[in-house]
């Protein structure tokens, strides 16, 4: 099978081995945190995107979390450190994948019925840093994931839409 291997230059000693749906997934995960896009992220796009999940934590908790990771000592975080960061983040605080999504999706469904309108779905990706989708952009969006031909999105067709 086709396995990604991303390889971390020294002082790194690990070496992380995933699936092409992994990658994408961890990299899908990464330019959500990336808000301003420049291909790095900041402790400042850290905390906006946990507060956003729901699991806040201190700008010093941050910090060390960021430090314990950041080989260039440049304060901000490449893909290859943000997928070691999330790989302890994850071992630390035994975060279910699937939870931290359904909070993400509850966060969004502002009426709370359970399913995500093409306005809801476009207020999610302009707060997540990717707002320049056009409302045709949005349809075809809902269309493809909507496979109940209900004109939304619930959260089992927004999984499988990220995946």
């Amino acid at each position: 099978s086709l396995l990604y291997t991303i390889k971390f230059e020294p002082p790194l000693t690990m070496a992380y081995t995933m699936t092409p749906e992994a990658h994408n997934k961890m990299k899908k995960a990464f330019n959500l945190f990336d808000k301003n896009g420049d291909g790095h992220i900041s402790l400042t796009e850290v905390s906006t995107v946990l507060s956003e999940l729901g699991e806040p934590m201190s700008e010093a908790d941050i910090a060390d979390m960021i430090a314990s990771v950041d080989k260039s000592r440049d304060g901000i975080l490449s893909f290859t450190e943000f997928v070691e960061m999330m790989s302890g983040f994850r071992t630390r605080r035994k975060l279910d994948p699937k939870e931290e999504l359904r909070k993400l999706f509850v966060e969004f469904d502002q009426n709370g019925d359970g399913v995500m309108t093409a306005e809801e779905l476009r207020m999610m990706l302009r707060q997540i840093g990717d707002g320049d989708w056009t409302e045709e952009q949005i349809e075809d969006l809902i269309d493809q994931a909507d496979e109940d031909e209900s004109g939304k999105i619930d959260f089992e067709e927004f999984i499988k839409l990220l995946e």
